[in-house]
């Protein structure tokens, strides 16, 4: 995320400043120890070539370094030369990180290039905020929580009316952008597991779920088409779930506050990404430490725990006889999955066979639990703002 100020930095702030070098690209690595300040300010080299003058990687490279292990603001003064096209590189790579970078400047072309580029998002002028609804868990839990609503006509509303109310919440609330996440009809894991375990129901990704009641097939597709009439959209990937979606959203927009509305502990391992939050089902805000409270593991380690502990609603399997707190506890110890089934073939006792005897099936529940998060790519945010026109998307 970048913060464009129009000005000249104060005495006592710290600063970088860019400078042009005529000494071959390769060459320039900068090594901070060897940089002197002047006056709170530190000259980098970053500008290479005669006659096009670019600001190169290993320039940006250069800057950052300085920048985010000094605290320091990035200050392009008046005069700058650099080619147009390459500043708005580097302003859309600032743009792209989840860290926040200042950058301040007296040199108006460069203020004015910066103001073409505030619709992206990423720039902190604009305040951009997404807002992803995991759709199937909030109908879902709407259909077995709420008493049955009808309209006039004798028809079954219930899911029609907790969308109208979830609504209203959202265009009262302060996100800039909305997407209503679903699942694909069609389902990769479950093809798979099926393909693997032809004759063993108990084996089959989600096999434990009932699909047969029509009443609650009827209302999600009448919520569905409520929520495009409302002029948002509903987006889903061919073969997948709505959490891999959600996931490859929150990858592709990383540099801005992104929250799902969900009570999926599987998105617990998305507090990896600094800008992300989950709201739970009273629209509390949680943050990377509901991890470590709730599971006794840090967010990076959550897809390696839930591949030992298994996941009950997915019909995932863990390893019986390993339950959550030894999980943890194995993970605290050996540091990570990888390095855990490692030390198993050495280890003593009923915890090591478990361990060997299970390798597969671990490997498999992991790759089973892991959201995808390439699946977006280039997206315009823009089409997600809070009312527009829209339907169905499919990426695929």
């Amino acid at each position: 995320m970048v913060k464009i100020v129009f000005g000249e930095p104060s005495k006592d702030q710290k600063v970088v400043v860019p400078i042009h070098s005529n000494e071959l690209y390769e060459r320039i690595v900068v090594n901070i120890q060897n940089l002197k300040e002047e006056n709170n300010c530190i000259f980098v080299p970053a500008i290479f070539g005669n006659f096009d003058q670019v600001l190169t990687r290993q320039g940006i490279y250069n800057l950052l370094h300085v920048a985010f292990l000094d605290k320091r603001i990035i200050y392009i003064p008046s005069g700058t030369k650099c080619s147009s096209q390459n500043l708005k590189d580097f302003l859309k790579f600032l743009a792209s990180l989840e860290d926040e970078v200042t950058v301040m400047t007296t040199d108006l072309a460069f203020f004015e290039l910066a103001n073409e580029l505030k619709y992206l998002p990423g720039f902190a002028d604009n305040n951009y905020s997404l807002l992803l609804v995991d759709l199937h868990n909030f109908l879902h839990r709407s259909y077995h929580a709420l008493p049955e609503r009808l309209d006039d006509k004798g028809n079954v509303i219930t899911l029609v009316h907790a969308v109208d109310a979830l609504i209203k919440w959202i265009e009262a609330s302060k996100y800039s952008h909305v997407a209503f996440c679903s699942d694909s009809k069609t389902n990769l894991r479950k093809e798979y597991t099926e393909e693997l375990f032809p004759n063993d129901q108990n084996r089959i990704y989600k096999g434990n779920r009932k699909y047969n009641d029509e009443n609650l097939k009827k209302q999600i597709n009448d919520a569905e088409k409520y929520i495009a009439q409302k002029g948002y959209k509903v987006i889903a990937v061919q073969g997948y779930e709505a959490d891999d979606v959600i996931a490859s959203f929150v990858k592709e927009f990383k540099n801005i506050p992104v929250h799902v509305y969900s009570n999926d502990k599987d998105f617990c391992s998305l507090f990896t990404y600094r800008n992300f939050r989950i709201l739970d089902k009273n629209r509390k805000i949680l943050n990377a430490d509901y991890v470590v409270q709730k599971f006794g593991v840090s967010a990076e380690l959550f897809l390696d725990f839930q591949a030992l502990v298994g996941d009950k609603a997915d019909n995932v399997p863990g390893v019986k006889g390993i339950g959550a707190k030894n999980a943890a506890k194995l993970l605290e110890t050996y540091g990570n999955l990888r390095t855990l089934l490692a030390a198993s073939y050495d280890m003593k006792g009923r915890i090591g066979e478990l361990l060997r005897n299970s390798k597969d099936d671990i490997l498999l529940s992991y790759d089973l639990i892991r959201m995808r998060s390439d699946l977006i790519h280039d997206f315009n945010i823009n089409i997600l703002k809070k009312v527009s026109n829209v339907y169905w998307i499919f990426l695929l």
